[in-house]
């Protein structure tokens, strides 16, 4: 307490209970009080220089009052050499005022013996301010101070340590501080195995053991993980003669710890074993407790990290099951591919054949209507040939290796334009198409992509007065995409969906003449660049397709093997 001069002293504080206890009775309770609780009371006379104990004083000092002066010398005595200075400055602050007396410091028996106590004071002063007498307490806090050097001790041992070195620096300085023959952390298999723990750090006789197997019933293992804690002095294995770990090494003392997850749930344990009895077994108990929180959360942590371990192996496994799984489907189909354009080009070379040598042979002989159904034949068997052509194209996409490389769609754009332009019933087409627009891509995929977007463009603007074809690129979350829009016939943006599927149609091909694949190749070229695609349309107002290519870091990535 500090020094104030509304605090009672000790003889105010008996004199006020003896006011209600004529006969001393509460007074000397409270002296009793303070006794049970092995505290000792004592009093130093400034002006005498005499110092008075209670019983307590002389027994945790080891004294009596035949062998101790009652001087404050004679206490200084007591005092262990390397705190002394220290002691004394804290009580020469405390009769300045300064500071109250609250200090903990060691002190050596008679036998040698060394105890940490817990000093409090207050100092009585007069009227001008002279100390009187300094009246305090001693406690005896050797076992709390040796459970915070131990923990200090094992907690420096494992400070830079974390997984299994924690774990093994764990039990080897438990052996360490503790002096016993074995430590060990185990955490507890999953419910769904048999009902088991295994270690994660064994230390016996000072040989780190690899990891062990140990059933949990007929063990202290089952009780610890039921309970929280089990701890006995000595007879641990006459109290489970089940366990064969115990009985081999001949254990005499044990105790442990459980190890909880967030939930609460017990994960594991720590425990320390000897095969001597233990005396200090509750303040030892008391140090695993306090390790216990890391140890807790280093346990969870681990566990955490195994799991999520085996779901990416599972997830691995799974990918590889199914990309295994599609290549197979995928070179199914492309041999299927190419069975059915064999089987399909042999009869239309057939029928192209034999109608080349009716018109050759007999064409003479026909009318205009038999030379019309000679020319449908024909372009019947050429659109269905186109057809074939595009079927392979699109099998063949996702099958294909990318060949990565900057790619300059402005530059394709404007050869692909100038291709068209060929036709000349097709009026003149406004470009407005950047000479440099690079991608990063296979070349002749986007070339084969490019080829039916503008050639769709340039179809279906056929009939608009003034056709005009865009193409640029514009920022869009975080990447570039690309855009090619026409002004031609457009179509309900609400069927743009199917638009990418095979043979999918909007226009009828009286119109706009063409095999209804073009934009499921553009949809499986964009997607193989693990790039994405978009549509805007509405009739008679032109469409707008959005394509994004990832960066060349990005999709080198994708593609790494």
């Amino acid at each position: 307490m500090a020094d104030s001069p509304d605090s009672p002293n000790m003889s105010e504080l008996i004199q006020r209970a003896e006011q209600y206890d004529d006969s001393g009775v509460l007074a000397r309770s409270l002296l009793q009080a303070i006794h049970s609780g092995h505290i000792g009371v004592w009093v130093w006379q400034a002006q005498t220089g005499t110092m008075l104990w209670n019983d307590c004083m002389y027994d945790i000092y080891g004294l009596d009052a035949a062998s101790f002066a009652g001087t404050l010398e004679a206490w200084s005595a007591t005092v262990h050499p390397d705190d002394l200075a220290r002691v004394s400055a804290d009580v020469t602050a405390a009769l300045k005022g300064e500071r109250p007396y609250n200090t903990i410091f060691r002190m050596v028996r008679p036998d040698g013996g060394i105890r940490y106590l817990r000093g409090t004071a207050w100092v009585e002063r007069d009227e001008a301010g002279k100390p009187l007498r300094m009246c305090g307490i001693n406690e005896d806090v050797t076992e709390r101070e040796r459970l915070i050097n131990l923990l200090a001790a094992v907690q420096q041992s494992t400070l830079r340590n974390v997984g299994d070195e924690y774990f093994q620096a764990l039990v080897a300085s438990l052996v360490r501080v503790l002096g016993v023959r074995m430590a060990l952390v185990a955490r507890r298999l999953p419910p769904e195995l048999p009902a088991c723990c295994c270690s994660m750090a064994l230390l016996d006789g000072g040989r780190s053991l690899p990891m062990e197997y140990f059933p949990v019933d007929g063990s202290p293992a089952a009780v610890v993980l039921a309970n929280g804690s089990f701890a006995t002095e000595r007879g641990i294995c006459t109290q489970f003669p089940a366990d064969e770990t115990l009985q081999r090494s001949q254990a005499e003392a044990y105790l442990a710890v459980a190890l909880e997850n967030d939930s609460g749930q017990h994960i594991g344990y720590l425990a320390v074993i000897d095969d001597k009895p233990m005396p200090d077994v509750a303040h030892n108990l008391e140090l695993l407790k306090l390790l216990a929180g890391r140890a807790s959360a280093e346990l969870q942590r681990m566990l955490d990290e195994a799991e999520i371990l085996r779901l990416n192996s599972e997830l691995e496994r799974r990918v590889g099951e199914r990309t295994a799984e599609l290549r197979r489907t995928l070179k199914e189909l492309e041999t299927f591919s190419y069975s059915v354009s064999h089987d399909l080009r042999a009869p239309l070379r057939a029928i192209s054949g034999f109608v080349g040598i009716l018109q050759e042979e007999y064409g003479e002989g026909l009318d205009e209507t038999g030379r019309d159904y000679m020319r449908r034949v024909v372009t019947a068997t050429d659109r269905m040939g186109r057809l074939i052509d595009d079927l392979l194209s699109l099998s063949r996409i996702s099958t294909r290796n990318l060949h990565l490389q900057p790619v300059n769609l402005g530059k394709l754009a404007h050869e692909i334009l100038d291709e068209l332009e060929v036709d000349t019933s097709h009026p003149s087409v406004l470009r407005q198409i950047p000479d440099n627009l690079t991608a990063y891509g296979d070349a002749g995929l986007l070339r084969l992509a490019l080829d039916n977007l503008i050639g769709n463009a340039w179809k279906f603007s056929r009939y608009t007065e003034s056709p005009l074809i865009e193409m640029g690129a514009e920022e869009r979350d975080g990447g570039k995409e690309f855009f090619i829009r026409d002004n031609g016939a457009g179509f309900d943006a609400a069927n743009a969906t199917k638009l990418f599927a095979p043979f999918q149609r909007y226009h009828g091909t009286d119109l706009f003449p063409g095999s209804g694949i073009g934009l499921a190749i553009v949809q499986r070229i964009v997607y193989r660049h693990h790039g994405t695609l978009r549509i805007q349309s509405c009739p008679d107002d032109g469409a707008t397709v959005y394509f994004r290519l990832p960066g060349a870091a990005e999709i080198s990535l994708l593609e790494a093997p």
